[in-house]
């Protein structure tokens, strides 16, 4: 597939395509087609692509270029993922992209994750 071809897809909500779009999530050799497809998941808004964005976000490979993954969980607004995404978020910052970092908060504001305000994450 094509980058456009993924947004389309996300933008069409096109369930169809959840199963192909999980298949690509779980190529840990391509994490800009993973994030692709992430995006596109959470757009799509299908709740069966929580558990694999979240397996892709804990086990896969946060180098870079994963940043839609957490945003896609963020969307999708199952609480499942709050606890991956605080673990995340307390790990040094130097070990994690700002970007990813970012998106992971950003989650967890979607999420309404509690106490996200009052008890201070790492910087």
């Amino acid at each position: 597939m094509y980058d456009h071809d993924y947004a389309e897809l996300g933008k069409a909500r096109e369930k169809r395509a959840v199963s192909g779009l999980v298949t690509r999530l779980k190529d840990v050799n391509n994490n800009y087609q993973a994030n692709l497809a992430g995006k596109a998941l959470g757009e799509i808004g299908e709740p069966a692509a929580v558990e694999p964005l979240i397996q892709t976000f804990v086990y896969g490979s946060r180098n870079y270029g994963i940043s839609e993954i957490p945003r896609a969980l963020g969307k999708l607004g199952d609480k499942r993922a709050i606890e991956p995404l605080r673990e995340a978020l307390k790990a040094p910052p130097q070990n994690m992209q700002w970007d990813l970092r970012s998106a992971a908060f950003e989650s967890l504001l979607m999420l309404k994750a509690p106490g996200i305000y009052e008890k201070r994450l790492p910087n």
